[in-house]
């Protein structure tokens, strides 16, 4: 089949855990694939998977319960990796606690108090306001934390400075922090957390009395235009339109959708928009008319201008014929000048692009 004859390609891309209005004009954009019978292609990255770390407490909990130490001594084990891994995704304090003190009350059972032991204090340091209800552990037990509690209440405190970009949460042990924290000295989970950006983690060791570090979110990583070129000619489409949503930069601001119309042999632009996905507002109809203004621009053998469509961006202004200037130039006379070139029909190539809202 030639080339021209396939249908074009749509190819949407954004960030995982993209905010409603993104979500919104991907809808948009399919329905207007189905519109023009064009293939559609979502390449955004999957979001990321629900932590596991939950499951693998309550798991390594109920085998304690049953005395199969083996068993819960992996679980435990597979929990705490997990949240050394993620910052302490999906646990609160008192949860990341418990995987330590129940890891250490198993090393104990299975015979390695030493292991125990520095569970134990391990634990008192993520939370060292810890008391254990007597009524659910036994004497030995509650009094084995006792000690590492009072351990690690007689050490000196330190205070944990972290630099993360504007509009991010710091979680530190499973609590979102505002100020820098006063902690026990030792390891802490760290979690940084940012819309648009991948969770930055890290298990910090606190060792002095003020430790600051700087977390550095990325973006995930989009497919680039030469790749999506590549995908489209593969499937034989002379035309791709490249949809691409980016996040906002400032607090408040609407996120973009970027839409190119390309020539998959060449990477020539036909055309090309942009559209701010304002939260509540008439984006849809906007991704709508852009959409159907590309299509229809590059279906055809002429040059095509670029068109940019920004909502909300574009001031009103008076209609053509309330201009004062308009009716002084035909009181003077110049009216048959100004209008006979634009009413010429000797055949010229110009487009006229008319967008939604735009005079």
């Amino acid at each position: 089949m030639a080339a021209e004859l396939v249908p074009p390609l749509v190819v949407f891309a954004a960030p995982a855990e993209a905010p409603a209005p993104v979500l919104g004009a991907r809808d948009t954009l399919v329905r207007q694939a189905r519109l023009h019978s064009a293939a559609f292609l979502d390449l955004s990255p999957a979001a990321p998977s629900a932590p596991t770390a939950p499951g693998l407490l309550r798991r390594g909990l109920e085998a304690y319960e049953g005395l199969r130490f083996d068993d819960a001594l992996v679980a435990l084990g597979a929990g705490l990796d997990e949240a050394s891994a993620s910052g302490g995704a999906g646990l609160t304090r008192e949860e990341l606690a418990d995987l330590l003190l129940y890891r250490g009350l198993t090393h104990n059972q299975r015979g390695a108090p030493a292991l125990g032991w520095d569970d134990l204090v391990r634990a008192a340091v993520i939370d060292d306001t810890r008391i254990l209800d007597p009524l659910r552990f036994p004497p030995r037990t509650v009094e084995a934390f006792q000690r590492a509690l009072e351990r690690v209440r007689a050490q000196p405190r330190g205070e944990l400075v972290v630099h993360a970009p504007a509009g991010c949460t710091t979680l530190v042990d499973g609590r979102a922090v505002q100020s820098p924290p006063s902690l026990p000295l030792g390891a802490h989970f760290l979690r940084v957390e940012c819309a648009g950006l991948l969770p930055w983690s890290s298990q910090v060791v606190l060792a002095t009395p003020r430790q600051e570090l700087t977390a550095t979110p990325v973006a995930p990583q989009l497919p680039g235009e030469a790749e999506v070129r590549a995908l489209a000619r593969a499937r034989g489409a002379a035309r791709l339109l490249w949809c691409h949503a980016e996040l906002a930069g400032a607090a408040g601001a609407a996120p973009v959708l970027w839409l190119t119309l390309l020539d998959s042999a060449s990477g020539k632009t036909l055309s090309a928009a942009a559209v701010a996905l304002t939260p509540g507002g008439g984006a849809g109809e906007e991704v709508d008319s852009a959409v159907a203004g590309l299509f229809d621009h590059g279906s055809g053998p002429r040059a095509v201008p670029q068109v940019k469509v920004v909502t909300r961006t574009v001031r009103a202004r008076p209609r053509w014929y309330a201009q004062p200037w308009l009716w002084g130039l035909i009181g003077a006379g110049v009216a048959t000048a100004v209008l006979i070139p634009l009413l010429d029909d000797s055949g010229g190539t110009g487009v006229t692009v008319r967008l939604k809202g735009i005079p």
